[in-house]
């Protein structure tokens, strides 16, 4: 299997667009390699059918740039801790060996968000674990960055993704089944209020960077920076 330096989990066929669609096509378009895994088929949602929603996600991976992008079938809204989900994450993360994973953050209004967060936290540390899935060797990925789906906490830091935000844009609006306009769409959360909300959120952290549009991540682990001097030039 050919590596990647990234995957982008989420747990329905959008949600990595809304919480790192901007730094995935800023990692793609500096040359390295992102795949993207969905935990479900978004099969429960209010709008859209399943062959809807996975060539809304196929376009909007090729937007973002990434090499590939799968879905892991587990059943919507039942992403629970079971040894059989555990290997399909784990199995991931030993074939493709990626440098970090981003992961939705731990605390959501969203179950579903919560559970992916639980469930590939805990594959990142099973996977480290020689006598987990012997048949294929250990691995463990050097960071995990947590992005932010509905609800927004103080993050370790900010990317700045102005350069690639129409990117992010364009992915968004791939997945219409979601949030288009089309009649009889079913009003959601989703396609009212918060396409707005969220480029208001990417707006207000990236003023904090002096930037115009900026996706916060949160970290675990302290930072270390190893040259303070080269790091604030």
């Amino acid at each position: 299997m050919d590596r990647v330096d990234v995957i982008a989990f989420g747990a329905h066929p959008d949600d990595v667009e809304i919480g790192c669609g901007g730094l995935l096509a800023k990692e793609a378009a500096l040359g390295r390699r992102v795949g993207i895994v969905d935990l479900t088929r978004g099969e429960m949602g209010t709008n859209g059918t399943v062959e809807e929603r996975k060539a809304e996600g196929e376009a909007a991976a090729k937007i973002l740039g990434a090499v590939w992008r799968k879905n892991l079938e587990i059943p919507d809204r039942h992403i629970e801790r079971s040894e059989e989900n555990l290997a399909k994450v784990v199995e991931v993360l030993r074939l493709y060996r990626p440098t970090i994973i981003l992961i939705p953050y731990w605390n959501d209004r969203h179950p579903d968000h919560v559970a992916a967060s639980n469930l590939v936290t805990e594959a990142h540390f099973t996977s480290g674990l020689i006598k987990f899935l012997p048949e294929l060797k250990p691995y463990r990925p050097k960071e995990m960055l947590y992005y932010f789906l509905n609800y927004e906490q103080e993050p370790s830091f900010v990317v700045n993704v102005t350069d690639y935000y129409d990117q992010k844009r364009q992915a968004i609006a791939a997945h219409d089944s979601q949030f288009g306009r089309r009649n009889p769409m079913l009003p959601t959360v989703v396609n009212t209020r918060f396409p707005y909300r969220l480029e208001s959120r990417d707006r207000h952290l990236g003023a904090r960077i002096n930037a115009q549009y900026g996706e916060g991540f949160v970290v675990r682990n302290l930072l270390a920076i190893h040259d303070p001097v080269e790091f604030w030039k």
